[in-house]
């Protein structure tokens, strides 16, 4: 978290990633805090603009591994983690603070040069912030990247036909209750009747919170 706004509104969580390659900054969010919503999209606007990298290096976070007294889990226990799998991109932990030298060297001049934009923007709230950053980005990218030391690039394309709204989604299996509810996260759930006003009571089903806010129910 930083002090983003210089005092006019909250302090902010810039989430995102760079190539090793060549230091561009492949996709990147402010959010209120560090958190899954703010990963996924990093991770979708990547794939849509770049395509998948090989691997991901990334930090102990629990947003990508469940953390314990044994250390980091496995990366598929968590939302991050499971859509990380599905897209075939491998996790590399960082062991130390010094082995993520690069990202941390580009956040620094973020925070001088962005936080510049921001000020003369005006920006106080969140969605001013992501205004201005969406704008940046392709401007810091042109100024900073160099090029890579080979010619073949480690990006894949994204399969033909795979839905990156989907994949890059919140994902849950449930079982539909008698009453015609489910419950997630805390909340219930009451479903409407399915095709030809059938109660899907019984049923289990698969709830999809995107990214767009759409939450949706897929009947098996």
């Amino acid at each position: 978290r930083h002090d983003w706004l210089e005092g006019r509104g909250p302090w902010l969580t810039l989430v995102g990633g760079i190539d090793d390659a060549t230091g561009i900054l492949v996709g990147a969010v402010f959010r209120e805090q560090e958190d899954g919503t703010g990963y996924l999209t990093m991770v979708r606007d990547m794939a849509r603009r770049y395509g998948l990298p090989a691997a991901l290096y990334r930090d102990g976070s629990s947003v990508f591994a469940p953390t314990g007294p044994n250390g980091p889990g496995r990366d598929e226990a968590t939302q991050v983690g499971r859509v990380l799998a599905e897209l075939g991109i491998t996790t590399i932990l960082a062991g130390s603070a010094q082995a993520k030298g690069r990202i941390e060297r580009a956040w620094g001049t973020l925070q001088d040069r962005l936080v510049s934009e921001l000020r003369k923007a005006g920006a106080c709230d969140l969605p001013a912030a992501n205004a201005v950053l969406r704008a940046f980005l392709p401007r810091f990218n042109r100024r900073f990247a160099v090029p890579p030391a080979s010619d073949v690039p480690a990006w894949r394309p994204v399969p033909a036909g795979l839905d990156l709204a989907r994949v890059c989604a919140f994902r849950w299996r449930r079982a539909v209750g008698s009453d015609s509810c489910i419950r997630l996260e805390g909340m219930v759930l009451q479903l409407p009747p399915g095709a030809g006003g059938r109660s899907l009571a019984g049923r289990r089903v698969e709830v999809e919170l995107r990214l767009d806010g759409r939450l949706l129910v897929v009947a098996d």
